[in-house]
């Protein structure tokens, strides 16, 4: 079974995909794939967004995302190039994999993955939370407006999911509802 979790960030994907691994579930990072795909594309990206992008022959990942997380014109033009390559990326781990697997991504639904899911759950929670813990993740606080802003959309994706969880209580008791999802589902782990 191929199990999607998404949602805004700071809502709990990582929560939840780190307490499957642990038990045993393959998880596919999409945030990982897409580092690669950025790495893959440096110099296309270097071209369209320029020079500054680039820190020691690697992508800056803060600088794209300065530029980007200001202007959804740009936003969607580096989507454009890397979510095609993380798809290509996460098809093929997913043909390889012979276990449950669990496809950690805020961007799941737009990347076309969740096609490919047997199950999707969609994980929120207030903006204010969300906020609270990106900046004690280290995330400065002006970015993480921002990127909650760009990602205020996704909440067009709760339809698109099997199961909404609002995440505003304690990384137990999320993991908990997420278990009994799976269980409801003859996903025994």
């Amino acid at each position: 079974m191929i199990i999607g979790i998404t949602g805004k960030a700071g809502c709990g994907k990582s929560t939840i995909a780190k307490a499957l691994k642990e038990r045993g579930l393959e998880v596919i990072y999409l945030d990982k794939l897409g580092h690669e795909a950025l790495e893959e594309e440096r110099e296309k990206l270097k071209k369209i967004f320029g020079k500054e992008i680039i820190s020691k022959k690697r992508v800056n990942r803060s600088a794209l995302a300065k530029i980007v997380f200001s202007d959804p014109g740009k936003l969607t033009e580096l989507n454009g190039i890397i979510h095609p390559l993380i798809k290509k990326k996460a098809i093929d781990i997913l043909s390889k994999s012979r276990r449950h697997v669990v496809i950690d991504g805020a961007l799941l639904h737009q990347i076309g993955l969740d096609s490919y899911c047997d199950l999707v759950i969609f994980v929120d929670c207030p903006e204010e939370i969300a906020l609270k813990r990106l900046v004690d993740r280290g995330v400065d606080k002006k970015r993480a407006i921002s990127i909650l802003k760009a990602q205020r959309s996704l909440t067009n994706c709760i339809k698109r999911s099997d199961y909404l969880i609002t995440n505003d209580k304690s990384p137990t008791e999320l993991i908990k509802r997420v278990l009994e999802i799976l269980s409801a589902n003859s996903v025994v782990i």
